[in-house]
């Protein structure tokens, strides 16, 4: 989903304007409820200033823990 944003760089090139992104991914469950994930990404930036369109690729590497209603609500209540 877009968004706006803007890079304004000091004495390099500037845009705002709208914000996007998409790209594959994996997640390598290691347990039941722990996976680690990998995903490659196309960012694109579209907008008016000296510079109409800026992009950039990234890679991202993560951890994600899964927990069921009743873990997440024992985590949050106070002891």
């Amino acid at each position: 989903m877009p968004s706006l944003a803007g890079v304004n760089v000091t004495g390099g090139p500037t845009t705002n304007g709208f914000t996007f992104g998409f790209g594959p991914g994996y997640s390598l469950f290691v347990s039941e409820n722990v996976a680690l994930e990998a995903s490659a990404k196309y960012n694109g930036l579209v907008g008016a200033s000296n510079t109409d369109y800026q992009n950039s690729l990234s890679v991202n590497l993560g951890i994600q823990i899964f927990l069921t209603r009743s873990e997440a609500r024992d985590a949050v209540e106070p002891f």
